[in-house]
């Protein structure tokens, strides 16, 4: 996962490798089974909600996106906590968070010779 803009610069740079909350994100947000064995509400919404519920006084989402995945789909999402700092969030409809990074001044990367 990676939030960079126009001029180059990146802000986070994060690989996905599982659920940072090892199944306990549905248990967060209170998310219940249905009869069908799924999840009930928009996949988008519990992934919002879940990636809120993540930060430790709560906060709001900024903006949602798909992420693209095509194995596990979920969303790409910024949100902002309540002393004011931005963080970015993949999480999917299951409630699970794949990354959770504070997003802050551009990141430096030791120069490379080709």
């Amino acid at each position: 996962m990676c939030d960079a803009d126009t001029d180059g610069n990146v802000y986070v740079y994060s690989i996905l490798t599982g659920d940072l909350l090892e199944g306990a994100g549905g248990e967060m947000i209170g998310l219940q089974l249905t009869a069908d064995g799924g999840f009930e509400g928009e996949p988008q919404t519990i992934a919002e909600k879940v990636c809120v519920a993540h930060l430790t006084d709560g906060g709001k989402v900024l903006a949602t996106a798909p992420d693209g995945l095509e194995n596990d789909p979920g969303f790409v999402i910024f949100v902002q906590d309540e002393t004011g700092a931005f963080h970015l969030c993949n999480a999917t409809g299951d409630a699970m968070i794949w990354a959770f990074e504070p997003v802050g001044d551009p990141l430096t990367f030791p120069t490379q010779v080709s």
